[in-house]
């Protein structure tokens, strides 16, 4: 291996880690921070912004804290030593995307469902730190967040994934995400009330060796599969029954030994981009499967190898 390509692959793993998460905030979002936390003095901004930033914030998030951020759509509070939330102190009428990001906390809060209480929001971005274990959610947290549509959470030790583990509200929720969730086993039946999904991430969680049978059956609206980074192996592509409208599916740095196109193609008709890259079988065995695949499903995308002359790349082979 190169020193130029350690040091590619380095930087890659690096982003993905810190970055697995929607991110929706720009460099020059607004931010305020830094503000002494007192009952009776909510914090002020002075435009009408509806995209902000509150950081550095220390001690208690106040019922009448957040109560000036009336035009706020889209909040993010990080980088923060929050002790307590109170009941409905989060969210006003108009906000729409929360995130909390308790990344550098050691002793965060507990997320109650009355910390939600009051809240209309459509996305919530969870982030979490390295030790998962001092993090707590309560099972019923977000079952009034009955428009929900997105769901992320990063860093938020699940090992075992059953059905309703966050007692989820499953009307309308069509983006749920898991990234470094020290994830180990996921039961068949977890998405089965999440019929409207579209999208699903199960990334960084090198303890995840399988998936079980008819995990997707129940989401055939389910258009973006990502599978990233996990130690996924010995696929026998019936796990993804079900999933006849998917378009893309992402497998790349797992485990896995053999591709089968042909069951490829039956259960993912409507198949349009697979990455497969960093899984253990050889560059040319893998062509050998996408020129296979590509006579099943024309229309579909194959990234296999990294660029030439690197690691997994047909160049290296003989």
């Amino acid at each position: 291996m190169t020193t130029h390509f350690l040091f590619l692959l380095i930087c890659a793993s690096f982003a993905l880690k810190t970055c697995q998460c929607r991110n929706l905030w720009s460099a020059d979002l607004p931010e305020i921070r830094n503000v002494s936390l007192e009952k009776g003095k909510p914090i002020q901004i002075e435009s009408p912004h509806t995209q902000i930033q509150v950081c550095e914030l220390n001690g208690t998030i106040y019922s009448d804290t957040l109560s000036q951020l009336g035009n706020v759509t889209e909040l993010r509070i990080c980088r923060s030593n929050i002790e307590k939330i109170e009941p409905g102190a989060l969210c006003s009428s108009q906000l729409k995307t929360l995130e909390l990001d308790f990344y550098t906390q050691s002793q965060p809060p507990t997320l109650s469902k009355e910390v939600f209480d009051n809240c209309d929001i459509e996305e919530l971005i969870l982030r979490f730190g390295e030790d998962s274990t001092i993090y707590k959610i309560d099972d019923d947290a977000l079952g009034n967040l009955t428009n929900l549509k997105k769901l992320y959470l990063q860093g938020y030790n699940l090992e075992h994934v059953e059905k309703n583990f966050l007692k989820l509200p499953h009307n309308e929720l069509t983006v749920l995400e898991f990234s470094l969730c020290n994830i180990h086993q996921i039961d068949s039946d977890v998405f089965e009330d999440l019929k409207d999904l579209e999208s699903i991430a199960i990334v960084h969680n090198r303890e995840l060796k399988s998936l079980p049978k008819d995990l997707f059956k129940n989401n055939s609206k389910l258009k973006t599969l990502t599978l990233r980074s996990n130690a996924i192996e010995n696929v026998t592509w019936d796990e993804f029954e079900g999933l006849a409208n998917l378009e893309t599916l992402t497998m790349s740095e797992n485990r896995i030994n053999q591709f089968d196109a042909d069951k490829i193609a039956t259960n993912l008709p409507n198949l349009k981009y697979l990455n497969i890259d960093l899984n253990p079988p050889p560059c040319k065995q893998k062509e050998a499967f996408v020129n296979e695949l590509k006579t099943k499903l024309t229309n579909v995308d194959v990234t296999y190898k990294f660029d030439p002359g690197y690691y997994d790349s047909c160049e290296d082979e003989i």
